[in-house]
């Protein structure tokens, strides 16, 4: 067929031809097309000095055949990755706002990762609270939030900072059948009321 080709439209229309070069064929393709992406998306473009990969992820390329540690072990290590990341990409937003504009070149909320917000029901019923929460926020964009038992949601419906929730502790004294109900700051996230140690150790 490229013989055919050569002799037929080639050589008759343009002349001998000195050298020729192939790509083998289109079915080699596949097997560099990966390759070649991944030099794409790992290099930094001269404009931004930074690659399609940092801007989606908000670290380089990672290239090390070291051990990378593990982030999913403890609830204070996972916060301090995520709001990392968070920090990283709108930093690296910003620096590629010119080339790329996002849909919105300021925030419409004053919310940042780690912090408690409360969610506004969708129906409305009367006495009966219309906010839900509060729910800490793990991610943000320009018009969103993002939470872990709501996913995201528009800044419209959502209201804070608040303060994080607090957690009810119940104590009694040895001998009174009275209880104390004291309420402060803790992580318990729905708010249930805990037994103090001193009161399982007197009744036990």
């Amino acid at each position: 067929m490229v013989s055919k080709t050569l002799l037929e439209q080639i050589i008759p229309r343009y002349g001998m031809v000195n050298r020729i070069d192939s790509d083998r064929g289109t079915h080699f393709t596949s097997k560099v097309l990966p390759v070649a992406l991944l030099r794409i998306r790992t290099q930094p473009w001269s404009d931004l000095g930074l690659s399609p990969y940092e801007m989606m992820f908000g670290l380089p390329f990672l290239t090390t055949q070291h051990e990378n540690a593990t982030y999913e072990v403890g609830e204070i290590s996972v916060k301090r990755y995520v709001n990392t990341i968070a920090k990283t990409l709108e930093n690296l937003q910003l620096k590629g706002i010119i080339p790329q504009t996002t849909p919105l070149d300021f925030k419409i909320h004053n919310v940042h990762p780690g912090e408690w917000v409360l969610v506004k029901t969708w129906k409305e019923q009367s006495l009966t609270p219309q906010w839900e929460g509060p729910f800490q926020v793990l991610l943000t964009t320009e018009a969103a939030i993002r939470t872990k038992e709501r996913g995201w949601i528009h800044a419209s419906r959502i209201k804070g900072p608040v303060d994080e929730p607090k957690e009810w502790t119940i104590t009694s004294e040895p001998g009174d059948t009275k209880l104390t109900l004291k309420r402060g700051l803790g992580g318990n996230e729905l708010g249930r009321p805990k037994w103090s140690k001193k009161h399982t150790q007197d009744h036990t």
